[in-house]
Parts: structure tokens; C-alpha cells; sequence
């Protein structure tokens, strides 16, 4: 009779004791990667978890790398939805992984099922409202979203795919169950790799291209964690709409020389001609036939851009 009492009690706790999962789903192009230094940083991030590395076909051309991960939407809900304890389990995911989180985000809803904490770092996704809004109440605790204007790889995703991504400048407000913070890129050159299917002028600047390596995100991630970075939200749709205010064609776009820049925004002059431009960090540009009209735009981004980088 003790014995079958005690079946009984380990069969119907045996979810309540569920060791807590953390599952890392990785990038683009990251196959070849071991994890050891992110097996690292997990584990002091979160002690006595059990790690997993969600792999993919990842090492793809980037029209080939979508549809992979459309596939690892799939076999991350076949994943999710048995689980014995979904609400032990934290979802971190990189890049194009952000995305497959996100894109898993219908299912569990259906299922009714919520994990942990969804957390993601440089997330290469843009997700409409209703997304936001699942993502917020799959999760029970706060959504960790780490971003980084002055990310090339990202910079490339916007010109690319013709919108900004979450990882990039994330969303302009605090909502409710999700906290916000921003990625500075690392202080030195680092070795990045051969990236061949990578534009070449992407790697003109290292420290930028480098910064969307998952390691950085995670020592932020890190840092936010103990406190050491503030939140941190932008709204970037408000600065580029300031930029584009009176803004007009230009008869010719070459011969611009840089008078200014803060934080990834630019203010040039035409060497020969009377005019000016205003250019995004994701490198839309706004010209001006004004002066006028082009330096009290670039002030008043400059303006509001200090407000937020001073807190």
C-alpha cells in the first residue's frame, strides 16, 4: 500500500519538482558554433538549470535561413506542448531564433500554454500588435527584450526586409509585463569570423558587425539582470517622421560630407550644391533644399535622443 501511495505522490508531483529548462535558440549562420562561452553565461544566469541549444538549419543564404526557421517554429511547439512543466521552461532567443519564438507565439496560445520568461536578444522580427500582446501573456514572467541601434547585421535586416526589427530599436513605450534594454557595442575590435555571404561593407566597421554576436547580448542580458543597465525604449518612428519633416528630392545624392553624428544619426552637406541630409542609423536618408528646416530637424533629434541615452 506505501509503495503504490508513493507512485501516486511521485506521478502527480513529479511537475511540480520539474528541474527548470532553459532553451537557447540561436541565429543565422551559427551551426558551426560550439556554445561553450554561452553554456557559460547561462549557467551563471541561471544556476542549477538545465541548458539546451534548440539547433536549426541555420547556415543558409538568407531567403533559405527564413524558411529553416519557419521549420524550427514547428519543431519548437512539438517541443512545448507535451512538456511536463511548460512553466519552468525560459525561451532565449538570438536573432532569427527571436523570430521563431515569435512565430511560435500562435500555438501555445491555442494550447493555452505559458512558459517561464520568453527573453530576446537582437531579435531579427518585427511582430504586429496582437504578437506583442501573446507574447506579454505567454509569459509569466516580465519579456526581456535587448536591442541595438548600432547593430550592422540588423542595419542590413532593415534595408533588406523594409522594416525595423525588435532588436534594433525595440518598442518606444513600457508595457506592462515586458522590460526593454540597450546593447553598447563592444568597447574593442573582435574577431567576427568569415561571414562570406555577408556584404563586404558590412564589415567595414568590426566592433558594429561583431556586436550581433550572441555572446554580446548575453553579457548584457547579464548585465541587466544585476542591475547595471537601465531600461532603456526609443521611439524611433517619432525621430524618423522629425527627419523627414520639409524634407524634399535631391537632383544628386553623392558629393555629402558628415558635419555631424549622435548615435547613429547623421547630418551632412552637399560639397557643391544647397543641400543637406538627415540620415537614420538603418541608413534612410532625408534631404533638404533648406538649411533651416534640415539643422532644427537634426537639433530636435538630437534633442530627444539625449533625454533617453542621459537616464
Amino acid at each position: 500500500m506505501k509503495k503504490i501511495i508513493f507512485i501516486l505522490l511521485t506521478v502527480f508531483t513529479l511537475p511540480l519538482f520539474a528541474q527548470e529548462t532553459v532553451i537557447f535558440i540561436p541565429g543565422w549562420f551559427t551551426e558551426w558554433i560550439n556554445y561553450s562561452r554561452h553554456r557559460k553565461l547561462l549557467s551563471e544566469l541561471f544556476p542549477g538549470a538545465e541548458l539546451q541549444v534548440h539547433k536549426w538549419d541555420s547556415n543558409r543564404l538568407w531567403k533559405n535561413a527564413k524558411s529553416s526557421a519557419a521549420q524550427a517554429v514547428t519543431d519548437l511547439t512539438n517541443k512545448l506542448v507535451p512538456a511536463k512543466a511548460p512553466e519552468k521552461i525560459t525561451l532565449i532567443g538570438h536573432s532569427l531564433g527571436g523570430r521563431i519564438i515569435l512565430d511560435s507565439m500562435t500555438v501555445l496560445a491555442a494550447k493555452k500554454i505559458k512558459v517561464k520568461q520568453i527573453i530576446l536578444l537582437g531579435s531579427a522580427v518585427k511582430p504586429d500588435d496582437e504578437t506583442l500582446a501573446l507574447l506579454q501573456k505567454i509569459s509569466a514572467e516580465p519579456v526581456i527584450n535587448i536591442c541595438c541601434p548600432q547593430d550592422n547585421i540588423l542595419k542590413l535586416y532593415c534595408q533588406e526586409e523594409k522594416e525595423i526589427p525588435l532588436g534594433f530599436a525595440g518598442i518606444p513605450h513600457p508595457l506592462k509585463n515586458f522590460r526593454q534594454f540597450r546593447m553598447e557595442i563592444p568597447e574593442k575590435s573582435v574577431k567576427i569570423g568569415k561571414f562570406t555571404v555577408i556584404p563586404a561593407e558590412a564589415l567595414a566597421t568590426p566592433r558594429q558587425t561583431a556586436a550581433h554576436l550572441a555572446i554580446y547580448y548575453l553579457k548584457t542580458l547579464h548585465q541587466a539582470f544585476s542591475g547595471e543597465v537601465p531600461e532603456y525604449y526609443l521611439d524611433y518612428a517619432a525621430l524618423k517622421k522629425i527627419a523627414g519633416h520639409n524634407s524634399c528630392k535631391p537632383e544628386k545624392r553623392s558629393g555629402f560630407r558628415e558635419i555631424e553624428e549622435v548615435d547613429g544619426w547623421q547630418f551632412a552637406r552637399h560639397s557643391k550644391k544647397n543641400f543637406w541630409r538627415i540620415t537614420t542609423p538603418a541608413g534612410k536618408s532625408f534631404y533638404y533644399s533648406d538649411e533651416t528646416s534640415a539643422l532644427a530637424n537634426f537639433r530636435e533629434i538630437k534633442r530627444r535622443l539625449s533625454s533617453i541615452l542621459q537616464k
